[in-house]
C-alpha cells in the first residue's frame, strides 16, 4: 500500500503540498560582507605571527586572536541557521510560515486558505529590485493578524500562488452541497404529506415523487 510522503511535520495525510520557500540566497549577502570584514584581523594578525610567536605578548596575542576567531564563527553559524531554517510552505489547505529564532528557538505560524483576506508582497531597495526578492505580508479577515516572510524568491509570483490557492479553495468549499439519502428524502416528503392532510398551504415539493404519492392520498380519502 502506498503511503503519503509527509513533506512537515502535522501534515495532514489528504493535503496536498503545494509550495516550500526558503529565503532568497542574496539576503545573505550583508551578513557575508560582515564576516569577511570581521576575519580581516584574524588574517592580519595570522600572518605576523612568526615574528612574535615565541614571545609572551605573541602567545597571548594567539589565544586572543583565537578566541576571537571562535566568536566570529559562532556568529555566523547563528546567521546562518536563523536564516536558511526559515520556511514558507503552502497547500491546498493553508499556508504555513516557520521561522527559526536564534539557534534552539522556533515558532510557527499558520493561515486556513478560507481565513486569508490579503496577500501583499514588497519588493524595496536595489538589492531586492535586481535580484527580485522581497518581503510577503499574509493578513487575515481579523486585521489584527498578519503573517510576515522576509526575503522570499519572487514574491509576486509566491503571492499569486497563495491568493490562487485561497480562490480554489473557496470555490471547491462553496460547490460542496450534501446531497439527501433515500431516507431523508422520504422523511420529508411524509412531512409534506401530513402538511396537505391537515391541510396547510404547500408552498413546495422536494421531488416529483412527492407530489404522486401526495395526489395518491387525496384520492383514497376521497
Amino acid at each position: 500500500m502506498k503511503q503519503n510522503l509527509q513533506m512537515f511535520p502535522g501534515q495532514e495525510s489528504d493535503e496536498k503540498v503545494v509550495g516550500i520557500y526558503h529565503k532568497d540566497r542574496f539576503s545573505y549577502m550583508a551578513g557575508l560582507f560582515i564576516g569577511f570584514a570581521m576575519f580581516l584581523p584574524v588574517i592580519v594578525v595570522f600572518l605576523n605571527i612568526p615574528s612574535f610567536i615565541f614571545s609572551a605578548f605573541g602567545r597571548f596575542v594567539v589565544l586572543l586572536t583565537s578566541s576571537y576567531l571562535l566568536s566570529v564563527m559562532v556568529i555566523l553559524l547563528f546567521f546562518f541557521v536563523d536564516n536558511s531554517l526559515d520556511l514558507l510552505i503552502i497547500t491546498n489547505r493553508r499556508v504555513v510560515i516557520v521561522l527559526q529564532n536564534g539557534l534552539f528557538q522556533r515558532e510557527v505560524k499558520q493561515f486556513h486558505l478560507h481565513q486569508i483576506d490579503d496577500v501583499i508582497p514588497t519588493v524595496a531597495g536595489f538589492l531586492q529590485t535586481t535580484f527580485h526578492f522581497g518581503n510577503l505580508e499574509i493578513r487575515s479577515l481579523s486585521e489584527e493578524q498578519t503573517i510576515l516572510f522576509q526575503s522570499v524568491s519572487n514574491p509576486y509570483a509566491v503571492a499569486k500562488i497563495v491568493i490562487d490557492q485561497r480562490d480554489q479553495h473557496l470555490l471547491e468549499h462553496d460547490r460542496i452541497v450534501p446531497e439527501k439519502t433515500g431516507e431523508e428524502e422520504q422523511k420529508q416528503i411524509e412531512v409534506e404529506m401530513q402538511k396537505d392532510v391537515l391541510g396547510e398551504e404547500r408552498e413546495f415539493f422536494l421531488t416529483p415523487a412527492a407530489d404522486e404519492l401526495i395526489e395518491k392520498s387525496k384520492q383514497k380519502k376521497k
